[in-house]
């Protein structure tokens, strides 16, 4: 499995439920990180900060035509599984507990390529039966080198 360092692009819009995301500016982040695939899969890298002066959360991205998964280790922990039209089990524990969420995945595409692959879900987060939070992300990786 080769290792190319990337630069990480993450486009999302968060909204409440009712609300149309397409409505609000989306929020942008880049960042590096390294890209990999291996058995038709995609494996993407990263660190990032998720508020203030919090620490670096790791994450850990995997898509491919089945579907997407993401785990964050850090002051947040979360494993969140995505298969459109599919309502799957996830948690997200943070220092106040852990939360089993469901996410409702209406929307996945994958572009899976050497050079920039690329993964759009849209989603709606549900703790305990209720609709919490409408979300739509875009992660694209632009392949930079490989790593040494």
């Amino acid at each position: 499995m080769a290792k190319n360092t990337a630069i990480i692009t993450i486009e999302s819009f968060h909204a409440q439920p009712g609300e149309e995301p397409g409505g609000l500016k989306a929020e942008t982040l880049s960042i590096s990180g390294v890209v990999s695939r291996s058995g038709g899969r995609v494996h993407l890298l990263y660190r990032e900060q998720l508020g203030g002066d919090s620490p670096l959360t790791k994450n850990h991205l995997v898509f491919g035509e089945g579907g997407a998964e993401l785990h964050k280790r850090g002051e947040v922990y979360a494993d969140l599984f995505f298969r459109e039209g599919e309502l799957l089990a996830g948690t997200y524990r943070t220092t106040y507990g852990e939360m089993k969420l469901d996410i409702f995945t209406s929307e996945l595409r994958t572009v899976i390529s050497d050079e920039e692959p690329e993964v759009e879900i849209r989603y709606s987060i549900r703790s305990g039966g209720t609709a919490v939070s409408e979300v739509w992300i875009r992660v694209r990786a632009e392949t930079v080198e490989p790593v040494v």
